[in-house]
């Protein structure tokens, strides 16, 4: 595993890009745009919070969650876009017969991003991924940075 230095990246940086992919994905565009072949843009650095639950929150005001309609999750997403990332907490919780991940992503303006393995997962999964420098087709697998 990634060690969380790898945070470093995109600590401190605003995403210009926040957008909802597949299912309930969230991916946040970081650094300089590149353009691929096909015409998609995408930033030096990609934070992906994958295979995960999560909520958005704003001075402890729930904005969306996993589970939300699209549009929903769209304009939570949009409200990131240009909050810099301050400080990211990761977890770790023991239960019986269970160890479950989370993270908070705290951002500028008293955003925050709480991420966590979904309770009906039996195995620990990677929830949050970090894509360097060339487009996701082309890349290869991408190393969890956070649990």
């Amino acid at each position: 595993m990634t060690t969380p230095k790898k945070f470093h990246l995109i600590l401190g940086r605003k995403p210009w890009k926040v957008w909802k992919g597949f299912g309930s994905f969230l991916l946040f565009e970081f650094g300089e745009r590149h353009k691929d072949p096909k015409g998609n843009v995408y930033g030096s650095y990609t934070l992906w919070i994958h295979m995960a639950d999560w909520r958005i929150r704003r001075n402890g005001d729930e904005l969306a969650h996993s589970e939300c309609s699209d549009a929903k999750i769209e304009r939570a997403a949009a409200a990131l876009t240009g909050q810099k990332i301050e400080a990211v907490t990761l977890d770790t919780v023991v239960v019986p017969r269970r160890v479950r991940y989370g993270a908070r992503l705290f951002f500028a303006d008293g955003y925050r991003l709480d991420v966590y393995t979904p309770i009906a997962f039996k195995r620990p999964t990677r929830l949050i991924l970090l894509r360097t420098g060339i487009p996701w087709p082309m890349s290869p697998p991408c190393p969890p940075i956070a649990w």
